[in-house]
């Protein structure tokens, strides 16, 4: 057993122990996610920024307790369908990753107030997303995304968005609806002209384009 594997064993341990309710193993070259982990389910806190993990085990939903997870900085390609149980995850950070697809369950998550995927490897988002209608912030910039769900206009909460460089040539009409939106990153998309939803944005603030 390697040094930083026992590190992170024992700070798991001593979460566990003194029933404490944050965790961070950033940076110890983790390449998976140690079993014991996923018995301290009173964690709210677990950071593991910067690792070596490949795959999220489907055990990983029964975390219950977790509001904030922070998985930026990996190398993982997917999350189990088992995410949609995280009913009180509050911010949720996969940056830095090689994800190529979410599932529908991640519409479930309906406590998310930020979803940070930026720097993946993401074709789509699944429409469920637009059920999330709590969240504040959303970030997917440097993927390859080719359009939005339709009805991203349902995410009325929604305040921040930044779907820069990718490959979206059309925004959804919806995003209309998006009254409380106050930044809006599209530069670095194949668009043409100024979407005309921007136009029905009252509060927006900041607007990138080019």
């Amino acid at each position: 057993m390697n040094e930083n594997l026992q590190e992170a064993l024992r700070r798991i341990q001593v979460t566990y122990d003194k029933k404490l309710s944050a965790l961070h193993l950033t940076e110890l070259e983790l390449d998976h996610f140690p079993d014991l982990l996923l018995k301290a389910k009173h964690i709210t806190v677990l950071g593991m920024t910067g690792n070596v993990l490949k795959e999220l085990p489907d055990e990983i939903g029964e975390m219950e307790n977790l509001r904030v997870l922070e998985l930026g900085g990996n190398q993982l390609t997917s999350i189990p369908a088992s995410f949609g149980k995280l009913k009180n995850l509050r911010v949720c950070v996969l940056r830095d990753n090689k994800i190529k697809s979410l599932p529908d369950e991640l519409g479930q998550l309906g406590s998310l107030k930020m979803l940070e995927l930026r720097n993946n490897k993401l074709e789509s988002v699944p429409e469920t997303i637009s059920q999330l209608t709590g969240l504040r912030e959303l970030y997917l910039s440097q993927n390859k995304l080719k359009s939005l769900p339709e009805n991203i206009g349902n995410m009325t909460d929604l305040q921040k968005l930044d779907v820069s460089h990718n490959k979206i040539r059309e925004l959804p009409q919806s995003l209309s609806n998006l009254k409380l939106m106050r930044m809006l990153w599209l530069n670095g998309n194949p668009l043409k002209n100024i979407p005309v939803p921007i136009q029905d944005l009252p509060n927006l603030e900041f607007f990138q384009f080019e």
